[in-house]
């Protein structure tokens, strides 16, 4: 099982990813999808923890604002926004995080940013969160409009099925049942998203050989 990570490396177009023990690919991979969400979005930083084999919750990538510092950075599972959403299995949209007394003010303020508003989504394996999808400084909470719900859901369904298929666990398929149900809502959205995990979930078939 995993381990806290080693110092995060930068790519040149700013985002940030970790090692993961047992695949070290994994963090890359979803480093990239991560700099495909974030211009939909138009958020400040997107960025995603896993749960190591101590149930913490380690960042192991990011794009944006601060995405160098949180990388790397390990907080007790049940710590913060990302803990409860793990603890929970529940998507949060947090407009004013000063007012909310479960935002790791600690966390936030190593990276040198502090966001005003956050929304964060479960990575759900198969038999519960394994993670948690950030999104820091959207203009428009991403759990408000139904196309972004459903793409935001898509890509942490996306990133589930990395951590399944390159990590070794399993051959999830969440992301495709995401992106069918993006599509009834937004054509060209899941036609951009499709493309991306294609691009970077490894072959399933290939895989198997």
């Amino acid at each position: 099982m995993p381990s806290p990570a080693e110092p995060a490396s930068v790519a040149p177009d700013g985002f940030a990813s970790t090692t993961w023990p047992g695949s070290a690919e994994l963090p890359r991979l979803v480093a990239r999808q991560l700099v495909a969400l974030r211009p939909l979005l138009q958020a400040a930083a997107v960025s995603v923890a896993l749960l190591d084999d101590a149930r913490r919750l380690q960042f192991v990538a990011a794009s944006g604002v601060g995405a160098q510092a949180i990388v790397g950075q390990v907080i007790d599972h049940d710590r913060g926004i990302a803990g409860w959403v793990v603890s929970t299995g529940q998507a949060i949209g947090v407009s004013d995080i000063s007012s909310d007394e479960r935002f790791a003010h600690d966390v936030a303020a190593s990276t040198g940013y502090l966001p005003q508003r956050i929304t964060a989504v479960p990575v759900m394996g198969e038999v519960g969160p394994v993670g948690v999808l950030e999104v820091l400084d959207a203009p428009v909470d991403p759990l408000a409009s139904a196309s972004v719900t459903v793409a935001v859901n898509a890509m942490a369904e996306s990133v589930a099925d990395l951590v399944a298929t390159v990590g070794g666990d399993g051959d999830q398929s969440a992301s495709a049942s995401a992106l069918a149900r993006l599509s009834d809502v937004d054509p060209a959205l899941a036609q951009h998203l499709l493309a991306v995990i294609e691009a970077l979930v490894p072959n399933r078939e290939q895989r198997r050989r």
